[in-house]
């Protein structure tokens, strides 16, 4: 799960960059976020913290993600 939280999270900042000079009008954006609150959530689940844990601080990282696109 490290892995692929990892490779999510990589995606997520790609996309997000992809997103500032492509008119994708919100796309990829919101591919983005997806991409960044799950692979926070797996990355903090992989590492050993508890599930709600991990679950709030993706629902986090979503929230701020879509507050900000």
């Amino acid at each position: 799960m490290l892995a692929l939280g990892l490779l999510l999270v990589l995606t997520g900042a790609a996309l997000a960059a992809t997103e500032a000079h492509v008119p994708s009008h919100g796309l990829l954006g919101s591919g983005a976020v997806v991409a960044l609150a799950v692979g926070v959530a797996l990355l903090l689940s992989a590492a050993g913290s508890a599930t709600l844990v991990a679950a709030s601080a993706g629902i986090g990282v979503g929230l701020a993600g879509a507050l900000a696109l």
